[in-house]
C-alpha cells in the first residue's frame, strides 16, 4: 500500500505560519503605531512644531489667529509635557479645535476640552488623550478665550 501526499498543510506548517505572521503583525505595530500605546508624545509632531508660525484657534462661534511664538512654544511644552492614553471617553460639546499652522498650510491640529488635549492618531487608531493640570488648562482656557 503506497502512502498518500495530503493536499492540506499538515499541523506543524500552520502553527509556524501562525507564529511568522504573528511576528510580523507585533513587528509593523511596534513602528506603525508605538506612539498610539504609548504615554510619550509622538516625536513627528514635536519635529513638526519647529515649523508652527501661527495657531488657528476655533470654537462653535469664533475662530482666532495667534502668531505669537511665545505662545506656540509654550503649547509645544505642554504637548512635550503631557502623558498620553488612548481616547475611550464620549468626546465633549464645548470641543475646541487648535489647528497648528505652516505658512498658511495645516500642519496638525489637536482638540482642546476643558481639562483635556486630544490628539488624532489615524482614522484606524483615533484619538489620545492627555488630562492636562491646571495651571495649563486655564492657560490654554485664557488663549481661547473660553475662561470663564
Amino acid at each position: 500500500m503506497s502512502q498518500q501526499i495530503s493536499k492540506w498543510p499538515t499541523n506543524n506548517f500552520v502553527r509556524s505560519r501562525n507564529k511568522i505572521q504573528a511576528s510580523f503583525f507585533l513587528v509593523l505595530l511596534s513602528i506603525a503605531g508605538c506612539h498610539t500605546l504609548t504615554s510619550s508624545p509622538d516625536p513627528k509632531i514635536i519635529s513638526k512644531f519647529s515649523g508652527v508660525d501661527s495657531l488657528i484657534i476655533k470654537t462653535e462661534t469664533k475662530q482666532i489667529k495667534i502668531d505669537d511664538p511665545a505662545v506656540i512654544q509654550r503649547l509645544k511644552t505642554i504637548y512635550e509635557q503631557a502623558k498620553w492614553k488612548t481616547f475611550r471617553d464620549t468626546m465633549s460639546v464645548d470641543t475646541i479645535s487648535i489647528k497648528c499652522m505652516n505658512k498658511g498650510e495645516e500642519s496638525f491640529r489637536f482638540l482642546f476640552t476643558r481639562h483635556s488635549l486630544l490628539e488624532r492618531k489615524s482614522e484606524k487608531y483615533g484619538y489620545r488623550k492627555s488630562v492636562l493640570d491646571e495651571e495649563s488648562s486655564k492657560w490654554l482656557r485664557t488663549i481661547t478665550k473660553t475662561e470663564p
